[in-house]
């Protein structure tokens, strides 16, 4: 993997939170989300974020956190009032992450950001340090998850499936094999957990009921 060097000083200005950008979130964020706020998926989901398809991604399961007004919900005055549990966008920002043509896991300062006075500014410092510096550890999992399940980008699948895919990642509180019901506890252990049992369980249902 590459490590470019990035550069980048927060001003917590809170212009970032309130430029109505596109914060997708995975099985972690939810869970962050989750136990910050100490409250069901099935309270959160259409509240705090919005799950669904597109055609351009096949049957690839999305989620968007939701904004209020082009701006975050959870900004408070200029400040995020879930920092310490803040989504992975917003800890990687203004770096951004996917995957390349060939599969390969790609870190990069993103595009189009010139509304941020941070960007370019403060010290230089490896990708690999940012990382390390912003907690990025805790979506390794879900981040190998992700690669396993690219494939569903390129088939059409039946939307039964797919409802049933974007409940387990997103709204877990709703399956009654959970285990975890009302267990909000932030302890990265406890987290990991959680995530671990909510990958497997979507891993197996991928594999017993779509065809790559």
């Amino acid at each position: 993997m590459e490590n470019p060097e990035i550069s980048f000083e927060c001003k917590c200005c809170g212009t970032c939170c309130g430029s109505d950008l596109d914060i997708y979130l995975n099985t972690t964020d939810i869970l962050n989300l989750r136990a910050c706020l100490s409250l069901p998926t099935f309270e959160m989901r259409d509240r705090f974020y919005r799950t669904f398809t597109l055609p351009e991604y096949g049957a690839y399961p999305l989620c968007l956190l939701s904004h209020r007004d082009g701006a975050c919900q959870f900004l408070d005055g200029k400040l995020c009032s879930i920092h310490p549990m803040r989504p992975g966008g917003c800890r990687l920002f203004p770096a951004v992450q996917y995957f390349d043509s060939s599969g390969e896991q790609v870190y990069s300062l993103g595009k189009g950001y010139d509304f941020c006075t941070g960007v370019s500014e403060g010290k230089n410092i490896k990708m690999s340090d940012w990382l390390e510096e912003n907690d990025f550890s805790i979506y390794s999992g879900n981040i190998e998850f992700q690669k396993k399940i690219g494939f569903l980008g390129r088939i059409k699948i039946d939307q039964r499936i797919k409802d049933g895919l974007i409940e387990i990642l997103f709204d877990f509180d709703s399956l009654p094999e959970f285990p975890y019901k009302e267990n909000y506890e932030k302890e990265i252990g406890s987290m990991i957990e959680k995530r671990d049992w909510i990958l497997s369980f979507a891993d197996e249902y991928v594999r017993e009921n779509v065809k790559k």
